[in-house]
Formats: C-alpha cells, sequence, structure tokens
C-alpha cells in the first residue's frame, strides 16, 4: 500500500470538475477546479518579491533620508531601479527564468485537458518540457 501526498489548495474543491466549451475546435474538455486555483496560488509570488525589497538596503531607514535630501520619493520602483544598478544581470536572468517557468507551469495547466480531444500529432502540453519550449 503506497500513500500519495497531494497538495490541493482547497480540499473542498477536490474532485470538482468544471466541463468547458471551446468554440475554436467545437468541443468540450474537462479541466479541474483544483488546477486553477493551484493557478491563483502563484500570486503568493508577489509577496516573496515585495519581502525581499522591503528588507534590502535600498528600502531601510538611510537610503530614505538619502531619498528626501535628493526629493525623490523612496517607493518600490525606486528598489526596482537600485536592483538595477546593482545587480542588474542577476535581476534579468531572475526575473527571466522565474517567469519562464511560472508561465510554462500556466499553460500546461489551463492547455493539458485538450489533451483528450485533440489529434495526436499536435503540440500537447501534458509534459512540461512541452510547455517549456510551446
Amino acid at each position: 500500500y503506497q500513500r500519495r501526498v497531494h497538495g490541493h489548495p482547497n480540499l473542498a474543491c477536490f474532485g470538482v470538475q468544471m466541463h468547458v466549451y471551446n468554440s475554436i475546435i467545437n468541443a468540450t474538455y474537462i479541466q479541474r477546479l483544483n488546477e486553477i486555483m493551484n493557478l491563483l496560488q502563484l500570486a503568493k509570488l508577489a509577496v516573496v518579491i515585495r519581502f525581499v525589497m522591503v528588507t534590502s538596503s535600498f528600502y531601510d531607514c538611510s537610503a530614505q533620508r538619502v531619498c528626501s535630501m535628493y526629493g525623490i520619493k523612496p517607493t518600490y520602483a525606486f528598489v526596482i531601479r537600485s536592483f538595477m544598478r546593482k545587480f542588474s544581470f542577476r535581476v534579468v536572468a531572475i526575473s527571466f527564468l522565474t517567469s519562464l517557468f511560472i508561465f510554462a507551469y500556466a499553460l500546461r495547466v489551463a492547455e493539458r485537458p485538450l489533451v483528450s480531444i485533440l489529434p495526436p500529432d499536435q503540440l500537447t502540453f501534458d509534459s512540461f518540457g512541452d510547455s517549456l519550449w510551446g
């Protein structure tokens, strides 16, 4: 007996399915509600990014004092500009890779139910690699 552990955003929605009609291909497919709610959980990444900005040296008291001396508002845009000036390659590489994997996962969740109704010779997003490539 092997026990499977699944991470579900909402246990009340476990097993809830939506029947979605696609007018472009004239077919109905089944989408699981938990997968859609899992996409909404990716919004937590914004909290992590905000935490990194707030705890950086560009948002502390001395940075705000220097900003007020020069008449600049110490907002999140200032912190992002400061990060880009000091760590430009790191910021671009991390944002590119993070967005690549997040959007590939979102594409996989949104397009994977179409596997059952599309012809086998078309690109299906059943695997994560296909989603990265697509």
